[in-house]
């Protein structure tokens, strides 16, 4: 099961409100949804590239992932491992020297039709930022200006896409945004270094709603926050998802945080996607032994003491990667074929997985084989 929100559009500025309620979803119940909802988003065949002096670096292979409508889509995975390629490649953000040197993303916008992104110029592409495609940087303190005011910021980015609005219209609106993250209008007349690290980062979320997009992309939000207010942003971000409809892809290396908030969730290893489940079945049955080693290597807070169990050894070197599965050289349940063949994703269990072992019997088998030969 996972957790979804529902909110009034009163309760969405007091984390605490009783106005906004948590419900529980089960997993067939996030699966009918997502079955309902019309596809959003889609990479297909995608690769990115970065062109170095030393060699031209794959950071994403072959990526396939769709995001549908109203979905929190996450992708999890070590650094390195080509998730924030991903999503600067998916939002259309990335510079050189990374390319995307093959593949597709298609938009499907809520009126017209379908658009390749990839084949847009930086004009073309001008008309679905901000308005369709957002995104919520990792550093609030190094995307906000310091030195000017946020009433300034918040009304160049208002009246860039909405031009018959007035300054004051402008103003209102971007008022309004920061109380729905739990920020009093006033600090509008506020530098970004006179606010805190948790409200820096609420202003910017609370910014990238500015022009009600469609999807909100969200490169680790929560990364240079403490604990307790890491959860009351996770809780503001659900409430406005659930209040407002928007879809999210939201990346970062802590898995643990995307069992309890995402719909489905992608990982990421050496620039591919390795599986992609549901949260309740990659937290209970993993069919890949790299999500078992990140699941493994956060502490439970309410299940007996164990021993933690990290994953060895290092990622591999994206300009000379092993043959076969990237992951054997760390994989605690190789086989022989796994340093010969790369395996392909295949179906499971609501999701796929790219392992010779993804028979969970299998896994299961090597696994004990392994503990008992230790």
């Amino acid at each position: 099961m996972t957790i979804s929100t529902t909110a009034t559009a009163t309760g969405i500025s007091d984390p605490s409100s009783t106005a906004a309620s948590v419900a529980i979803e089960t997993t067939s119940q996030i699966a009918d949804r997502l079955e309902r909802s019309p596809v959003l988003l889609e990479a297909r065949g995608l690769d990115v590239t970065y062109v170095t002096e030393t060699g031209e670096v794959p950071a994403c292979k072959d990526i396939d992932i769709e995001l549908r409508r109203g979905e929190i889509l996450g992708i999890a995975g070590e650094s390195a491992s080509g998730k924030s390629t991903l999503l600067n490649a998916l939002s259309r953000l990335q510079r050189p020297p990374a390319v995307t040197s093959a593949g597709s993303v298609i938009f499907h916008p809520s009126e017209g039709g379908p658009v390749d992104l990839t084949a847009l110029n930086e004009d073309q592409l001008r008309r679905y930022r901000w308005d369709s495609l957002s995104i919520v940087m990792q550093s609030a303190m190094a995307s906000l200006n310091p030195v000017m005011r946020l009433e300034t910021q918040f009304i160049d980015v208002i009246m860039e896409h909405e031009s018959s609005m007035s300054k004051d219209s402008a103003r209102q609106r971007a008022g309004e945004l920061l109380e729905m993250v739990g920020i009093p209008s006033g600090r509008l007349r506020s530098y970004s270094y006179q606010l805190s690290g948790g409200m820096q980062q609420r202003a910017l979320i609370a910014l990238s709603l500015a022009s009600d997009p469609e999807v909100v992309f969200m490169d680790e939000p929560t990364t240079a926050v403490d604990v307790v207010m890491q959860r009351q942003i996770l809780s503001q971000i659900l409430q406005l998802q659930a209040t407002l409809g928007f879809a999210i892809v939201f990346v970062t290396h802590d898995l643990s945080l995307l069992l309890e908030i995402s719909d489905r969730i992608a990982i990421m290893y050496a620039g591919r996607i390795v599986e992609i489940g549901m949260p309740e079945q990659l937290y209970a049955d993993a069919r890949h032994p790299y999500t078992r080693g990140l699941r493994a290597s956060f502490p439970p807070l309410s299940e007996p003491i164990r021993r933690l169990e990290g994953i060895p050894g290092t990622p591999p070197d994206l300009l000379d990667l092993p043959p076969g599965c990237s992951f054997a050289p760390r994989c605690p349940v190789a086989i022989d074929i796994c340093s010969t063949q790369r395996p392909q994703l295949r179906d499971v269990d609501g999701g796929v997985s790219a392992c010779h072992l993804v028979e969970s019997d299998e896994l299961g088998q090597h696994e004990t084989a392994k503990e008992l030969g230790r």
